[in-house]
Parts: structure tokens; sequence; C-alpha cells
């Protein structure tokens, strides 16, 4: 018997394949929303809604708290360099010479004379 006979058969023909053998029945309505579409479409605009006016508020608690963190914000000053063309040139001298010296390299010497040399506006280090 070939597969095609047997679905002609009369035990075949009887047999229903669209009813589910679970028990559940086909005429159960999905609402189209939530997973799997089991919940509603009003059920989805109140949580749309709802999340919506969350976010908003949200929104607004960030706007406000940044507007009262702003004013209390000290302002930048820039400094301007205190060091002299004298010093600046010294320090060039004693970047050159670290080397040359009998007594070995001064790291101290260098350190504060890192200073002038640099373009930066820092305070002079203090050793």
């Amino acid at each position: 018997m070939t597969r095609t006979e047997r679905s002609h058969s009369l035990r075949a023909l009887a047999k229903d394949r669209s009813e589910a053998r679970n028990g559940m029945d086909t005429s159960v309505p999905k609402g189209g929303a939530g997973a799997h579409n089991w919940g509603s479409l009003n059920a989805e605009f109140a949580i749309e809604s709802e999340a919506m006016l969350d976010e908003n508020a949200e929104f607004e608690d960030q706007a406000a708290g940044a507007s009262e963190l702003q004013p209390n914000k000290p302002t930048a000053v820039r400094r301007t360099s205190s060091v002299t063309d004298e010093d600046r040139e010294n320090a060039i001298k004693v970047r050159k010479n670290a080397f040359k010296s009998n007594g070995g390299i001064d790291l101290v010497e260098i350190a504060r004379s890192s200073v002038a040399v640099s373009g930066s506006s820092c305070p002079g280090v203090v050793v």
C-alpha cells in the first residue's frame, strides 16, 4: 500500500487532521498585542502612553538637575606664565649642560627647569 493509497482509505478519511489533539480550540482569539499577540491593542496603547509619560517626566527631571548645577560651576581662569625670558634661557642652558658637568647628572636642577622650558602655565615645582 503506497502513501496515496493510505490517504484514500476509510480510516484516513474518517480522521480529521484539522482538529488539534491537545484540546486547544482554534477559536481562541489573540488580541494582537503583547508577547506572541496574546494581549489587546487597548492594553498596548495604555502601556505605551504610560511609558511616554515616564520618559517625559525623566527628561524634565534631568533638565531641571542640569540647570541647577550649571550656575554653581566655576569658570576657568587662564593663568599667565610667570616665567621670564631670562629664566627660560637659563633653564635651556641647564638642560643642555646637564651631561657635561663633572659631578654627574643633577636631576633636581633638570626638574626645576622643566616648568621654564615647557609651554604650559603650571605653577613652579617645589622640591
